[in-house]
Order: structure tokens, then sequence, then C-alpha cells
């Protein structure tokens, strides 16, 4: 998504030059009072304009604050408030303990998926209406699929990260989707653990300059560890997410690899929309190696 134009791009000489500009301007028998970066007026002008940067750059967190894609933190936590989303909480707080144990909050990709999805909720049966129910379910549900085999029948699919949810997951999400106040009254909603695919990633490559082998293995396999990764983010989220060799092949051609083997997964890896691919472990290593 582009930049929005409300979000200015600063550039500290350019407001530099337009104060020297309009000094002149107003002053034109002062001309020489500007010629140098060492005359005290342009060392006034280049304070000024430091200022000015920091007061624009101010402005511009202040607009991404109100955008979804760029808010963090709390200003992700009042945005979300419009429909009445709140962050949750995935693990409490422990005070018996020494040190104490803090609490894990939900993290700001999953929370801003809830929001986007708690829209789907205002329609009552309408596509995304049960994937959002699941999700506000648990603080555990990381991904939720559903689908209407014959009408008026609701499956629903859940993925926590640890792959397949256990009872007490699935009967928080039970509960939630057949809340008489929140499901339409024909419908009859059955839930599911989703099916998990684990899958391996193992590659060869060919890396010509010894110097370099290092730094390109490492560069590599972090690429495709970030590739392969269950994401919470809208859009991103693994359910239905096939495993694509062109993809690992891409990941894996890094600067200073000449040639490489994908040796693990052996083909594409198709995966339904109740499915997810889980990667259990990366292996990339030196052709000659």
């Amino acid at each position: 998504m582009p930049s929005p134009q409300a979000v200015e791009e600063i550039d500290a000489e350019a407001i530099v030059e337009a104060m020297k500009q309009d000094f002149i301007a107003a002053n034109p028998d002062m001309i020489e009072a500007v010629q140098y970066e060492s005359d005290p007026v342009m060392m006034q002008f280049r304070t000024a304009a430091a200022r000015e940067v920091i007061k624009r750059a101010r402005i511009n967190d202040g607009i991404r604050a109100c955008m979804l894609a760029e808010a963090e933190g709390g200003d992700l936590d009042n945005l979300v408030s419009l429909n009445g989303t709140e962050r949750v909480e995935l693990r409490p707080a422990d005070d018996s303990v020494y040190p104490p144990v803090v609490a894990v909050m939900e993290d700001d990709d999953r929370l801003a998926r809830r929001y986007l999805e708690g829209w789907n909720e205002l329609g009552a049966g309408a596509e995304g209406h049960y994937r959002s129910l699941a999700l506000d379910a648990h603080p555990d549900v990381i991904d939720a699929y559903e689908n209407s085999p014959d009408p008026c029948f609701i499956d629903v699919y859940v993925l926590v990260e640890t792959g397949v949810p256990g009872q007490a997951v699935l009967d928080a999400v039970t509960n939630n989707v057949t809340d008489k106040a929140k499901r339409p009254q024909g419908d009859r909603v059955s839930v599911h653990a989703a099916g998990v695919i684990d899958y391996e990633v193992h590659a060869k490559l060919t890396i010509p300059n010894a110097l370099g082998q290092a730094e390109a293995l490492a560069a590599a396999r972090n690429n495709v560890t970030k590739l392969v990764e269950w994401s919470r983010g809208y859009g991103k989220t693994p359910m239905g997410r096939s495993v694509s060799r062109n993809l690992i092949i891409g990941a894996l051609t890094v600067e200073g690899v000449a040639d490489l083997e994908l040796l693990k997964p052996v083909e594409p890896i198709p995966v339904a929309g109740s499915q997810a691919a889980r990667c259990v472990s990366v292996l990339v290593e030196l052709a000659n190696g």
C-alpha cells in the first residue's frame, strides 16, 4: 500500500533553503549574510530547520497512529476500539513467584486482524462471521476457517500455535459460535480441529566464494525461516496456504548463491482451507559440505 499523501517526506536541506530564499526576498541588501554555512544567520536557519523537522515528524507519527497498517501498541488499542475490539491477555501475570511473571498480551498483528474480522460479525451469517467469532473465543486461536457444505450447516476449523487445539479451546470456540445472541437461528454450527500437515525444508547451496559462505548460508536460512513461520497478521495466516517450492527457492536465492538443490519438499504441498502446513525443520547446507 503506498504511503498516504498526508504523510510528508521531510527534507531538512529543503527547509533551510526555503528559509534562506525567504530571507533574501525580504532583505535583498543582506544577501552576503547567508553566503556561507559559518554565517550566524545560516547557523540559526539550521537550528530552526532541525526543530521544524522534529515537529513535522511528530505530525507524521500522529497520522500513522490513526492508520491500521501503521498503528502500534497503545495507538492500535485506541484505534480498534472503534468496533469494540480489545487486546486480550494470552497469559496472566503471576506475582506469587520470584521473579514475578509479567502478563503476556496479544500481539499487534493478531489484534489488528481481529479488528478487521470483527466487522464481519455485523452481518449475521456473512462470510467471515464465524471465523471472527472463533478468533474472539480464545486467545490461543491463531487462525480459523469456516465452510458450509450444506445450507444452514456450518463447519468451523480452528488452529492454535502448537497445531491441533485442545478440548478447552474447542469448547470455548463452540460456546461462542453457537451463542444464540450471535448466530442466525437456522444455523447449525460444528467446531473441529484444523488438520496439520508437517513438512521439512532441506536445501543444498553452491556458494563459490568461500569468504562469503557463512553470511550467505545465514541469510538463506533466515529468509526461509521467515517464509515458513506461521503469521497472525491479516491475509498472512497459515490455514489454506499451500507450500510452494518456487517461493522457497526464491527465499534461498541470496547474494553469493550460484546454484541450489531443494531436496525437501520434493513437490508442492496443496493445503485445503481446513488445513495448515507446518514446517518442522529447516536444514540449509553447502552442496559440497
